[in-house]
């Protein structure tokens, strides 16, 4: 199964999809603060798997290289 990331350069938010369908809905998340730099946030399926995660404050938290691959063209 593919794992599909994207990046939003106007909120400057990224995800990464791990699990699609049924299996890839949220039902739980748990948010990481990194000082001064952003937000992790992991979501986690029903089952307790990690079906993706949400990178807020993209720019300052991943490789310009990496948000260039996501964003849309």
């Amino acid at each position: 199964m593919p794992v599909h990331f994207t990046y939003d350069p106007e909120s400057d938010a990224a995800y990464l999809k791990l699990l699609e369908g049924e299996h890839g809905r949220s039902a739980d998340q748990r948010t990481l603060n990194i000082a001064g730099r952003g937000e992790i946030v992991l979501d986690f399926n029903l089952e307790g798997h990690l079906v993706g995660v949400e990178v807020l404050g993209a720019r300052g938290l991943l490789p310009p290289e990496l948000l260039d691959k996501g964003a849309p063209h």
